[in-house]
């Protein structure tokens, strides 16, 4: 959530969501949500939250919520943005996420790599989840783990049909028979 002022001073807030890219996601039908819920609820179970855009919007039009997800992705952006009250990352918390860690391990770069991501890119990701335990707070933790996720979300899009070999077979010649 944003705030801003005006020419005149007055404070106004800007509520934006990112969007998301998932399959299932309610985010094209969370308008029709809030117009067909029941007016008369000052509290709100959002029981698959998934991306937590439904529970966003609730929580944005001051109901109280309570969410849930099987997922451990999805459970951090619930916290980070549902729970989370006030904390965000500043520039200091940018500094600890982006620096250099010789202790990283590297699952991603030894896994994802000529699948995902090119080696650069795996490598940065194993340093930046490294550093994610260095942060002072559950919130900071969860908001870092929420936005290296939707990056992930944003970059192999479409699952198992967006690894790197995939534009090496889109490259390749039909057969015509």
């Amino acid at each position: 959530m944003l705030s801003q002022t005006t020419l005149f001073g007055e404070e106004y807030k800007i509520h934006q969501f990112p969007p998301t890219q998932y399959l299932g996601s309610k985010e094209k039908l969370v308008n029709w949500i809030l117009e067909v819920a029941p007016k008369d609820i000052k509290t709100v179970f959002d029981a698959f939250s998934g991306s937590s855009v439904v529970g966003y919007y609730f929580k944005d039009s001051g109901y109280k919520l309570y969410s849930n997800d099987f997922l451990k992705c999805n459970y951090l952006i619930a916290k980070s943005l549902l729970e989370n009250k006030e904390i965000t990352l500043d520039e200091n918390d940018l500094a600890i996420l982006l620096n250099e860690n010789t202790k990283a391990d590297n699952l991603i770069e030894s896994v994802f790599t000529g699948v995902f991501f090119e080696r650069d890119q795996a490598q940065f990701l194993d340093k930046f989840r490294a550093n994610v335990e260095k942060l002072d707070n559950e919130y900071k933790k969860a908001l870092a783990l929420a936005i290296m996720n939707r990056s992930l979300t944003r970059k192999v899009t479409l699952g198992h049909f967006a690894h790197l070999k995939a534009i090496e077979y889109s490259k390749l010649s039909l057969i015509h028979i």
